[in-house]
């Protein structure tokens, strides 16, 4: 019995001490500077508002917004927004939306320069005059949330290359 819980604990030993290099990878993941070095995007939102469908009754989170670029170099814009709720959503942009739902909001709002949210993908010109404005709208699973946290991908021009493990 003793030669038994003396194998184990040699054992759960070894492998503790195995498992030490990858917990300190773990945590050596990249981190943002505090502070950019590298002009970022502008990104104005607008406020975020809630939709029903008059066709079919459905629920829709939408928001405009403005993007200009001042890095000094023509960027690609192709935005992921991601927006999350208090119950525990998770709702991507434009999953679940049908291009029906999105041009009932796009004509409720009456923009005729705003740019839906797959057409304002591709180049961000530099400068005020090239801003461009767009729409973006989630499926709302429920109504009755108290906070809403919106996460906008695609702004910073900060990037890093992490190799595979």
């Amino acid at each position: 019995m003793a030669i038994r819980l003396a194998i184990r604990v040699c054992i759960m030993t070894f492998l503790l001490a195995a498992m030490l290099p990858l917990q300190s990878e773990a945590v050596a993941h990249p981190k943002p500077k505090a502070v950019p070095d590298r002009p970022e995007l502008n990104f104005q939102p607008g406020p975020l508002r809630i939709f029903q469908s008059p066709t079919n009754g459905r629920w829709f989170w939408y928001m405009t917004y403005e993007v200009s670029n001042y890095t000094g170099e023509d960027r690609i814009w192709a935005p992921t927004l991601t927006l999350f709720t208090d119950r525990g959503e998770v709702i991507e942009s434009g999953r679940g939306v049908d291009r029906d739902q999105v041009l009932e909001i796009h004509e409720h709002l009456g923009q005729g320069m705003l740019e839906l949210q797959h057409e304002i993908i591709g180049d961000l010109l530099q400068g005020e005059g090239n801003a461009r404005s767009g729409l973006v709208v989630w499926q709302a699973g429920h109504t009755d949330v108290h906070e809403l946290s919106l996460f906008v991908a695609g702004i910073s021009s900060e990037t890093t290359l992490v190799e595979h493990p």
